[in-house]
């Protein structure tokens, strides 16, 4: 049974911090791959140090909730608030909704991103988005597969089971079902199951699997490297993404995450288990090959 995995850091050149942590995970842990966020304060650092580790693959984060557009403002201004800046996650959600969203403006800033990424002398291996964002359906269909059919780059499908015996126990079990992630995991699963069929028609490629320590942790609170090693113990035939969140704190970082210093620290955490060799020596007594997404790139 030939099982792949690709270990995507996320938010490569949100901090300082951020992208020394991701370089930390990739030279002396598990992590094959990044994502790159174009529009955030530690660009030209993170920039910087793709030249020093090629081996790290660089995809782009597309971004439409955080921080201010690469394009000028009035060109995307049904993205923005009345100071230039992205409208947060929920607020974008409700104008997406209601109609207020230009896919003609996502399309251009989108593009703009990437080819920013482009331009600091980085070939994208992939595209996925921050904070989920191009899951949404005009978004998938109108928006992020052409330009993935233009840039032929595989991207993204967040696809996780969550399945009861993966967690701790019943009680642990009970209380994700009455949380807020039960039904953004059941829709998303929903979203990607149809998503699959369509990157298939038009030779976009994708991962098999996917997994998360934002979900790992939410089936073994308190132990992620525990719950890691048994996903990875537990991985199916086929390629599956495990996609992560290191980095050191800083203010910066605190300021940004909705969680201040305590979701922070849960970066340094991911650090901490991802660099951890014990989990690398599972990976190799399991005969799991670390990949990135260059090997899925787009067919079509």
């Amino acid at each position: 049974m030939l099982r792949s995995l690709i270990v995507n850091a996320d938010e490569f050149g949100l901090t300082e911090g951020i992208n020394e942590g991701i370089i930390e995970v990739h030279s002396h842990g598990i992590v094959t791959s990044t994502t790159m966020v174009a529009n955030l304060w530690a660009f030209d650092h993170a920039a910087r140090l793709s030249r020093r580790y090629p081996e790290l693959a660089v995809g782009v984060h597309l971004n439409l909730t955080h921080g201010a557009p690469i394009l000028p403002p009035e060109r995307v201004h049904t993205l923005v608030d009345h100071n230039g800046y992205f409208f947060r996650r929920r607020p974008f959600l409700q104008r997406l909704l209601l109609g207020q969203i230009s896919m003609i403006q996502v399309y251009e800033e989108f593009r703009a991103q990437i080819d920013k990424v482009i331009a600091a002398g980085i070939s994208p291996s992939h595209i996925d988005s921050h904070e989920s964002v191009y899951m949404y359906p005009d978004l998938f269909f109108k928006v992020v597969t052409p330009i993935a059919r233009i840039y032929r780059l595989p991207l993204r499908l967040q696809q996780e089971r969550m399945d009861r015996h993966q967690f701790a126990n019943r009680t642990v079990y009970q209380r994700y079902l009455n949380s807020e992630a039960f039904w953004k995991n059941h829709v998303m699963w929903g979203l990607a199951k149809r998503y699959r069929r369509r990157l298939g028609m038009v030779g976009i490629g994708t991962s098999d699997h996917f997994l998360s320590t934002f979900n790992c942790i939410r089936r073994n609170p308190q132990d992620l490297y525990g719950g890691l090693s048994r996903d990875v113990s537990d991985l199916e035939a086929g390629t599956t993404e495990l996609m992560v969140h290191p980095g050191f704190s800083d203010a910066r970082l605190e300021t940004f995450l909705d969680g201040g210093p305590v979701a922070a620290r849960w970066r340094e955490e991911e650090v901490r288990v991802l660099t951890d060799r014990d989990l690398r020596g599972l990976l190799q007594a399991r005969q799991i090959d670390r990949i990135n997404y260059r090997a899925l790139a787009a067919s079509g």
